[in-house]
C-alpha cells in the first residue's frame, strides 16, 4: 500500500526553492539526487486496465524492466492509500509470461487474452530527498518536473529542461510534488509535513495522478487512438461520462476540481466558496451534454449540481453577504426550475416505459395517446430550456459567478460583531451546530407524519429537508472523514423512498388532468378552463392510475422501518463521534 500526499506547484521556482530548503517541519533534508525516468503506460485496444481502476506502468532501468500497476482512486482527503504491485523482468514480456505475481495474476483477471499495447509516455526529471535520517527517513521528498511524450528533460546539470529550447508543448508539461510516507515515519509524521506544504510553502493538494493528469492532457490526441483495430475503448463507447471525466476542462482551460478542498480550519464563508465553485463546475461540465439531449442523465446531473449550489447557500447564509448572492442565486432558482421541468418530465417517461415493459404486448399501446402528450410537453420544455441556456442572462452568470468565487473573501459576511467580539465562523468550530440543526429539522417531522391521517403534503417537506441533511453531510465530508458516508447512505435511503412517494403522487396528478381534459398536466380547477368539460374515455391511463395508487399505499406502508433509521440514536450518536472528532 503506497501512502503519499500529493501537491500540484505553479511553476519551476517552487522546485527550485524546495530543492535547495536545508529541513521541512523541522525535518532534516538530505541532499537532493537527480533522476531521469521515462515511463511508459499499458493498456489494451479497449482500456481494459483503466476500466478496472488501475494503471499499468512499465519503466527500463538498466538490464531491467520494472512492471508496477497501480490502483486509481479519488484520494479520501489529501493523503492518497492505493495498492501498488510490481515484477521485475530482465526483458519485457505479455503479462502471461511474467513471474508467478500479484501483479501478473490481477492483469490478467483485468485483460485475459487482450494484448497490451503502449497508450501514452510520461518523461520526468525528479529530484529526490530524503526527509529525517538518511539511515531511516520518515519519507521521502519528489520533485518532479514531468513532461507527456517521448521528449522530456535531458539536462541532470541543470535539473530542468528549457521547454522552449526543446519546442516542447506547454499543455504537456506541469510540476508536481509528492511526500512518500517510509518505514520510519509515521501517519502523524506525514501530517506534519503536509500541514507544513500547505500552509507555509502554500502548496495545494493534486487528487489525480501523474497518469491520469497525462490522459487529461492529452485530450487533443487522446491515447485511445493507439488501438491497433481503430476502435474506440469499449470503456469510452459504452460508458462516455465516466472515461470523459478524466479528460474534461472547463472552457477557460482549468482543470475540473476533483473535489471542493474543504478544510476544519477553512471559515466557513471559504467553505461555501469553494462549495459553490465545484457544483458550479459540474453545472458547465454538464450543459454541453444537455444540450445535446442524447443522455438523459446529463441533463439529471446538471440539475443535481444546481441543486446542491441552491441548498449551499442555504446551508451557508448565516456567514455570507447575502446581498452580493442574492443576483446569483436568482439566476440558479431559474436553472433549476428550467432543468427540472425537463427532468420531471424525463423521470415520468422512464417509470411509465416500467410500467408498460411489465404488460403483456396487446396491451402495451393502451398509453400510446397519453405518451403522444407527453412527448408534446417534453418538446415544448425543452425549447424554453435550450432558450434559456441561450440567453445572455444566463451566460453573464456563469461567468461572473466564477470571477465572484475565486476572489478571496468576496461575499464573506464580517465576522466582528457589532461590539466588537468575534464571532464564531471557522468550521470545525460552527459545524457540530450547522449539523445537528438539520438533523433536528427533519426529525421534527416525526409526531406530524406517524399519524394515521397524515397529508402526503408532509412527506414531500419531509424530502426536502432530508436532501438539505444528505447536502450538508456531502458537503462537509472531506472534514468529517470517511465514516461520513454510511450517515450519507441512510439519508439517502430516506430521501429516495420519499422521492418515490412524491414520484407516484405526481403521476397520479398528471393522469387524473389526461383522464379529465385528454390533454398533459394536473388537473385543471379553475372552472374558467374550458378543458374540464372534455373527459376522455382511456382505460390505459385508467389503469395506470390504480397502480400508482397502489404503490403510494405500499410506500407509506413499508416508510416505518426506513424512518426508523434517522430518528433514533443510531444516526445521532455516529453523528456526534464524527462530529467530536473534529
Amino acid at each position: 500500500m503506497e501512502v503519499e500526499a500529493k501537491f500540484q506547484v505553479a511553476d519551476e521556482e517552487v522546485l527550485h526553492r524546495l530543492a535547495q530548503a536545508t529541513e521541512l517541519a523541522g525535518f532534516p533534508l538530505s541532499a537532493g539526487k537527480i533522476q531521469n525516468i521515462s515511463d511508459t503506460y499499458l493498456d489494451t485496444a479497449r482500456w481494459r486496465v483503466l476500466a478496472a481502476g488501475y494503471a499499468c506502468r512499465r519503466r527500463i532501468g538498466g538490464a531491467r524492466v520494472l512492471i508496477t500497476l497501480k490502483q486509481l482512486r479519488a484520494a479520501d482527503d489529501i493523503v492518497h492509500r492505493r495498492e501498488e504491485f510490481e515484477v521485475e523482468l530482465s526483458e519485457y514480456l505479455p503479462p502471461a509470461e511474467w513471474p508467478d505475481s500479484p501483479a501478473r495474476t490481477k492483469v490478467l483477471e483485468m485483460v485475459g487474452d487482450e494484448p497490451l499495447v503502449e497508450a501514452l509516455d510520461l518523461q520526468q526529471t525528479r529530484i529526490v530527498r530524503l526527509v529525517g535520517s538518511e539511515e531511516n527517513p520518515v519519507a521521502e521528498l519528489s520533485l518532479d518536473e514531468v513532461y507527456l511524450g517521448e521528449s522530456g528533460p535531458l539536462d541532470p546539470a541543470r535539473g530542468a529542461r528549457a521547454a522552449e529550447a526543446q519546442q516542447v508543448d506547454a499543455d504537456a508539461h506541469f510540476y508536481e510534488v509528492e511526500v512518500e510516507l517510509k518505514a520510519g515515519g509515521t501517519e502523524r509524521d506525514l501530517a506534519t509535513l503536509v500541514g507544513v506544504l500547505q500552509k507555509e510553502w502554500g502548496l495545494e493538494s493534486q487528487p489525480l495522478s501523474k497518469f491520469e493528469r497525462a490522459v487529461a492532457l492529452a485530450k487533443e490526441k487522446p491515447p485511445l487512438e493507439i488501438a491497433p483495430s481503430g476502435e474506440l475503448p469499449e470503456t469510452s463507447a459504452k460508458h462516455p461520462r465516466k472515461h470523459d471525466r478524466k479528460q474534461r476542462f472547463l472552457g477557460d482551460g482549468l482543470p475540473v476540481l476533483e473535489k471542493p478542498g474543504l478544510t476544519a480550519h477553512d471559515t466557513m464563508a471559504e467553505a461555501a466558496d469553494k462549495t459553490l465553485l465545484y457544483h458550479l463546475q459540474r453545472v458547465m461540465l454538464h450543459e454541453p451534454g444537455t444540450r445535446e439531449g442524447e443522455d438523459a442523465e446529463e441533463l439529471h446531473d446538471m440539475r443535481v449540481a444546481t441543486r446542491r449550489m441552491r441548498a449551499a447557500v442555504r446551508v451557508f447564509r448565516d456567514y455570507l453577504d447575502m446581498d452580493a448572492f442574492r443576483p446569483y442565486l436568482k439566476i440558479m432558482q431559474e436553472t433549476g426550475r428550467e432543468l427540472g421541468t425537463v427532468r420531471d418530465l424525463d423521470v415520468f417517461r422512464i417509470k411509465t416505459q416500467v410500467y408498460i415493459d411489465s404488460l403483456p404486448p396487446e396491451e402495451q399501446s393502451g398509453l400510446d395517446p397519453l405518451l403522444e402528450a407527453w412527448a408534446n410537453e417534453r418538446e415544448r420544455a425543452r425549447a424554453e430550456l435550450i432558450e434559456f441556456l441561450d440567453s445572455s442572462r444566463y451566460q453573464h452568470f456563469k461567468e461572473r459567478f466564477e470571477h465572484f468565487l475565486r476572489d478571496p473573501g468576496a461575499g464573506a459576511r464580517s465576522r466582528v460583531a457589532a461590539a466588537g467580539e468575534p464571532l464564531p465562523s471557522r468550521v470545525d468550530d460552527v459545524l457540530p451546530a450547522v449539523l445537528f440543526e438539520r438533523l433536528a429539522t427533519v426529525k421534527a417531522f416525526d409526531e406530524w407524519i406517524t399519524r394515521d391521517d397524515a397529508p402526503l403534503i408532509r412527506f414531500h417537506q419531509l424530502r426536502i429537508a432530508s436532501k438539505g441533511l444528505r447536502y450538508t453531510l456531502e458537503f462537509f465530508q472531506e472534514v468529517l472523514g470517511s465514516d461520513c458516508k454510511a450517515l450519507v447512505d441512510k439519508t439517502k435511503l430516506l430521501q429516495d423512498h420519499l422521492g418515490d412517494l412524491q414520484d407516484a403522487v405526481v403521476t397520479c396528478d398528471v393522469l387524473l388532468g389526461f383522464l379529465s381534459s385528454g390533454t398533459w398536466g394536473p388537473p385543471r380547477l379553475s372552472r374558467k378552463d374550458p378543458r374540464q368539460m372534455f373527459p376522455v374515455n382511456a382505460p390505459g391511463p385508467a389503469t395506470y392510475l390504480a397502480v400508482k395508487q397502489n404503490e403510494i399505499e405500499r410506500l407509506m406502508n413499508t416508510f416505518g422501518p426506513v424512518w426508523s433509521q434517522i430518528r433514533g440514536s443510531e444516526f445521532s450518536r455516529p453523528l456526534a463521534a464524527l462530529l467530536g472528532a473534529l
